[in-house]
């Protein structure tokens, strides 16, 4: 019984820290688009976009092949910036994108965060609050006590 109740408490105290460890304040982990993952990049071309899902995908040929170099990563498909008039491009656009790029990715396209559409503000590159929901990794974007200014509601009081 000793032995068990030693093991369980270094499993709990092992899971406390490991989840301590894992909160980076920006929501993202496993280093996974983390701002020291990515390399900011300019690319200019012609937006292709693909409306066969349930929400359209956007790439950008940036050759002029007809064939995808990039995804563009925009956020959620609700997302709107709301400090400046950027819009998704449409199909066939000539579009100049500012973004993040994965230094090291497996997949068989790269995907580029975006930051800016045509020289127009789309996202911050450090925080990606989508209009405050969701940031600081509150998930559904709900704070007590007036975390960050999302809410002024104060739990349990």
């Amino acid at each position: 019984m000793k032995k068990l109740l030693t093991l369980l408490l270094v499993f709990g105290l092992a899971a406390i820290f490991n989840a301590q460890g894992m909160h980076d304040g920006g929501g993202m982990h496993d280093d996974w688009a983390n701002d020291d993952t990515l390399t900011t990049v300019s690319v200019s071309g012609t937006a292709i976009v693909d409306s066969s899902m349930m929400n359209p995908m956007y790439y950008i040929d940036e050759d002029g092949d007809g064939t995808a170099d990039y995804h563009l990563n925009f956020g959620p498909y609700w997302y709107q910036p709301d400090s400046s008039n950027a819009v998704r491009p449409n199909n066939g656009d000539a579009v100049t994108i500012i973004g993040g790029v994965e230094k090291d990715n497996d997949m068989s396209i790269k995907s580029i965060i975006v930051y800016e559409v045509n020289g127009e503000f789309w996202r911050d590159p450090m925080i990606p609050s989508w209009n405050n929901m969701g940031g600081h990794s509150h998930m559904g974007g709900h704070h007590g006590d007036n975390c960050k200014g999302f809410t002024s509601i104060r739990m349990g009081k």
